[in-house]
């Protein structure tokens, strides 16, 4: 076919020739060569270079941008599942405290449920050193929570704190049950008395639990688990007292209950 257009080109007058742009203009040289010469000119050059450099660019930022985009769905990704992960834990974390946090809330119910006789009868129990730490209201459920706050969250000794001062204090007014202060009184002054002695702690320390146990049950798992305030601590002296100056603070918490008693 293209031999056939050529022979028909020759055949053609030189008007329809110069009208096809096939016409020779230069002696020697044919509408071919033209052609060539044309497409290699620098013009063609330029803008061949100048297409085949915006095509380069043109790719190397349609890279550039696939990476850019590829590096960010990546930490996009990452921080995704990083938070994930922490939301997982936040959760888990936050049932262990909402668990503890219920046991510290219900663990005066033994104390508050007790009577003067009930009490009276608690502090008489003699025996093996277990035998008298299981006599004390609620300090069982107490320690329980605290293994439970070491292993599931990490906690201070806040817990271990609540039930080493609700076992000091009791050890403390346990050793005045036989007292000669109130040994010639009647027994239900007896009872009276020694319950007002404990009570004088003990309702301090229920106000201290139920607080510890009322800010882990609304704890939401992040950051670090409730414990007892600065504040607590420090207006609440039997906390950090040892054995001599708790049995220093049950005398004479004894003797003031002691004095309308005997005053009658």
């Amino acid at each position: 076919m293209f031999s056939s257009v050529l022979s028909t080109a020759g055949r053609q007058p030189a008007g329809a020739l110069d009208r096809l742009g096939l016409v020779e203009t230069i002696p020697g040289t044919s509408w071919w060569d033209r052609f060539v010469s044309e497409l290699l000119g620098p013009a063609a050059a330029a803008e061949l270079v100048i297409t085949t450099f915006g095509t380069a660019l043109a790719l190397v930022g349609a890279v550039v941008l696939f990476r850019r985009q590829l590096r960010h769905d990546r930490e996009l990704l990452r921080e995704q599942l990083t938070a994930d992960r922490r939301s997982r834990i936040a959760d888990v974390r936050a049932a262990a405290a909402r668990s503890l946090g219920q046991s510290l809330f219900e663990s005066t119910s033994a104390f508050d449920a007790m009577d003067d006789p009930a009490l009276h009868a608690a502090l008489s129990v003699r025996g093996s050193y277990s035998t008298m730490k299981e006599a004390v209201p609620d300090a069982d459920v107490v320690y329980d929570a605290h293994g439970r706050a070491v292993r599931e969250l990490d906690l201070d000794d806040s817990v271990l704190d609540l039930w080493r001062m609700r076992n000091k204090w009791w050890e403390a007014v346990r050793s005045l049950i036989s007292d000669p202060r109130i040994a010639s009184l009647p027994l239900k002054d007896q009872q009276a008395i020694l319950f007002a002695t404990v009570d004088a702690q003990f309702s301090p320390l229920r106000g201290l639990t139920k607080s510890l146990g009322r800010r882990l049950l609304r704890w939401d798992g992040e950051g670090d688990p409730p414990t007892l305030t600065p504040e607590e601590r420090q207006n609440t002296p039997l906390l950090t007292a040892s054995r001599a100056e708790v049995r220093v603070m049950a005398e004479a918490e004894f003797v003031k209950q002691l004095q309308p008693v005997t005053r009658d």
